[in-house]
């Protein structure tokens, strides 16, 4: 009988970009939303057994992927050694030949008190083996791009000392079938793009860690969204709700982090969501021109105040108490301005529209 093994990369994690192997770090903000859909992907593919590398970002990973995984030391990464943690700029400095010596052969050359990456091939693929003999059914296992590329290329009959150019980005799965005569790579980093409806932007926004206060003025603000593509297209004007929809639902999803709106928007762009992710960047910032999409979500969330419909007024009074320099009034003004230009143009369309 078939089994079918899905390798999957661990999501984003926190802080500044370091040479990471052991060093034990959570996932961002972002990597809990690669997370999230990772559980949307398998909602219909759910597999017999859920295991997970003992670190950190990969048990995350796999409790909201799949509610909870089996960590096996094992499916742990590569371990980097004395450069386990540290900046790849004092990596650089402390060690500047037998990092260039790294970089010309990967395979052979590695860290002080690091780990061979044969050696981590060879404990991965035995632990992989020992979960295959021990159960049964599909096996998803949350693990790292450093073991897992030497892995893929073993399978693949690539050459080891290439396995560190292969692509393997955040919350990606591998997915691999298992038949009499061994191993049969079907998918190499697929990219997890469910369907953003209603309760898959809900469920991202759970898996965030939004609380339910932002929730409700997410779908509030998607409430407002929905009766504005409603007037626009009863004008004439074609916009895709769907899009609207998904995109005032997953607007603030990134809220409390700087430029709030770019992070979101850039998070959707790398999942694969381009279109969407450049909605929500300008959902705070709307740059003016004809009424798109985007123009419908920044209105949409400036006529919401918390849960709330309010006037543009209203909202405007509150969020502006919130500026503390000249920089930030002149910005608050702006938008208000640009706001307030937006709903006359709505308001002058519907009105032509009843006057014939």
């Amino acid at each position: 009988m078939e089994r079918t093994l899905y390798l999957i990369r661990h999501g984003a994690v926190e802080g500044p970009r370091v040479c990471l192997g052991r060093t034990d770090l959570p996932l961002s903000r972002q990597g809990r939303f690669q997370a999230g859909l990772l559980k949307l992907w398998f909602e219909n593919r759910q597999p017999v057994t859920a295991l997970c590398s003992p670190l950190r970002r990969c048990v995350e990973t796999a409790s909201v992927a799949f509610g909870s995984a089996k960590p096996m030391n094992g499916f742990a990464e590569i371990d980097m050694g004395e450069w386990d943690g540290l900046p790849f700029e004092t990596i650089r400095t402390c060690w500047p030949e037998l990092y260039r010596r790294r970089g010309e052969d990967m395979l052979h050359v590695f860290p002080p008190d690091g780990e061979a990456p044969e050696n981590a091939l060879a404990r991965f693929e035995k632990t992989l083996s020992d979960c295959l003999k021990n159960t049964e059914g599909d096996i998803a296992a949350v693990a790292h791009s450093g073991v897992m590329r030497l892995m893929l290329c073993k399978l693949s009959g690539r050459p080891l000392n290439t396995a560190f150019t292969l692509s393997q980005p955040h919350g990606c799965v591998n997915v691999l079938t298992l038949c009499r005569d061994g191993f049969h790579l079907e998918t190499e980093a697929l990219r997890p793009m469910p369907v953003l409806d209603e309760r898959a932007c809900l469920s991202l926004l759970k898996a965030c860690g939004c609380d339910a206060e932002l929730i409700a003025h997410c779908r509030a603000a998607a409430g407002q969204a929905a009766m504005l593509t409603g007037q626009l297209k009863a004008v004439g004007l074609a916009l895709n709700g769907e899009a609207i929809q998904a995109a005032a639902l997953l607007h603030d999803m990134a809220r409390g982090l700087p430029s709030h709106a770019a992070e979101a928007g850039h998070w959707l762009s790398e999942a694969g969501y381009r279109a969407l992710g450049k909605i929500v960047a300008r959902h705070h910032d709307w740059d003016g021109g004809v009424i798109d999409e985007a123009a419908v979500v920044y209105l949409a969330d400036k006529l919401v105040q918390g849960d709330r419909t309010v006037t543009l007024k209203e909202r405007f009074t509150v969020s502006g108490e919130k500026c503390k320099t000249l920089e930030a009034r002149v910005a608050h003004e702006r938008r208000f301005r640009t706001a307030r230009a937006l709903l006359e143009q709505v308001e002058a369309l519907c009105a032509e529209k009843g006057r014939h």
